[in-house]
């Protein structure tokens, strides 16, 4: 799907360098919150890791899209 969105994209950086510069730092805040825990119960916990882990996996996608030249 990532490939489709990316691919419609047109600016003066590329099709896929806007989206590459763009969830980097949204990824890496993701990141650090992924491998912060919060002092929740077990519950809240896994909540936590699932959410954190759909965010990491979603803002992955269009930093791995390989960039054209």
């Amino acid at each position: 799907m990532m490939a489709s969105i990316a691919d419609r994209t047109k600016t003066r950086w590329g099709k896929f360098r806007p989206w590459v510069a763009g969830t980097a730092i949204p990824w890496g805040v993701v990141m650090v919150l992924a491998y912060s825990t919060p002092d929740w119960g077990w519950t809240g916990k896994l909540a936590y890791a699932c959410l954190t882990n759909i965010l990491l996996m979603t803002l992955y996608s269009p930093i791995t899209r390989p960039i054209r030249r």
